[in-house]
């Protein structure tokens, strides 16, 4: 199946080929369903007019605010849950960004009929990629992003993802602090060298080996991750100060993640995590924890596939590094900065 776009005549349409058009339920049922773009011709290359209607590729490019990426795909959503009415489902949609249209006239979302069953499609994947790929307004708190992919990741039912874009969007838009807004020139993310694990190595008659940095660096403190954590210790003096906790400033993007629990969870898997990581790859499901004891904090790597590294010394798992002020922590290739507030 081949996708393009023409223009004839000051008009735009979008060809789709496919020496063998399989999928006769979904096209025909394409001059039924709303949802769907109507064909105007069909045989091995089906064309469809695309008038006013421009891709949610175009029309979230740039810098995109909560609202007008919500709205779209809460939009994007109820086109869908209309397709079962007409027997159609994921598998019988093409859901690509540059397949997917959006009217802004109607506000309404058309998908384009797939001309053979397309049995990897997922709804819940293509939320994922929309999600992944937009770029998020700077100024914007972006733990919304979190709340809806905690709600996709845990629920087949997606009038609970409508209802859960109605919740959030009803809540006033949260703006980060000037300090915090992200800065792709100032923070240079990507000048960053990668991290190295140092070998072992002698000097002086001392070995050293992979689970001892506090030697390297006198600044990390490894202990044994089988003794017991304690509760959250409440930083302050007689506890007569307010209840205050660490954060963890995620660099991409200037995210604070508040750790208010005595085991707080990152990763990528936003139905089991506290921290969600949602659009990187290289971050695992449940990718490292951050624990408390006494009044002091560690982070240990839960067994990932590309590891925790605190200020660029790489952390074999089940093995607690203690965190400083300031402290850098890397998850896979994902850079936090921890911070006392």
């Amino acid at each position: 199946m081949e996708i393009s776009i023409e223009l004839k005549e000051n008009s735009r349409y979008l060809i789709v080929k496919d020496e063998q058009i399989t999928n006769k339920l979904a096209i025909n049922m394409a001059m039924q369903c709303k949802s769907l773009l109507p064909p105007i011709q069909q045989e091995n290359k089906i064309i469809y007019n695309l008038e006013q209607l421009i891709s949610i590729n175009e029309y979230l490019s740039g810098e995109v605010s909560r609202d007008k990426g919500f709205t779209i795909i809460k939009k994007l959503l109820q086109e869908f849950m209309n397709l079962s009415e007409y027997l159609l489902s994921d598998a019988d949609i093409i859901l690509q960004m540059d397949s997917v249209f959006w009217d802004s006239n109607t506000e309404k979302i058309y998908f384009v009929p797939a001309s053979e069953i397309l049995n990897d499609n997922s709804i819940s994947k293509f939320i994922h990629k929309i999600v992944s790929s937009v770029s998020w307004s700077r100024v914007e708190n972006k733990s919304y992003l979190n709340e809806i992919m905690r709600i996709v990741d845990s629920s087949d039912l997606y009038e609970r993802w409508v209802d859960a874009i109605d919740n959030i969007m009803g809540k006033p838009v949260a703006y980060l602090a000037e300090e915090d807004i992200y800065d792709p020139v100032k923070n240079n993310v990507s000048a960053m060298q990668p991290p190295i694990k140092p070998s072992i190595y002698r000097e002086s008659e001392q070995q050293y080996d992979n689970n001892d940095y506090s030697a390297l660096t006198g600044e990390l403190d490894v202990t044994d991750d089988n003794e017991n954590y304690g509760e959250t210790t409440v930083l302050g003096i007689n506890g007569s100060q307010p209840m205050i906790f660490p954060i963890l400033v995620r660099a991409k993007t200037g995210e604070k993640s508040v750790i208010n629990k005595s085991e707080y969870l990152i990763g990528k898997d936003a139905s089991k995590v506290d921290c969600c990581i949602f659009d990187n790859s290289a971050v695992s499901r449940i990718h490292a924890k951050i624990v408390s004891k006494n009044g002091e904090f560690f982070v240990i790597d839960n067994h990932s596939t590309n590891h925790v590294y605190v200020n660029g010394m790489l952390i074999d798992p089940d093995t607690q590094v203690r965190l400083t002020h300031g402290a850098r922590v890397r998850l896979g290739d994902e850079d936090f900065e921890f911070r006392f507030q």
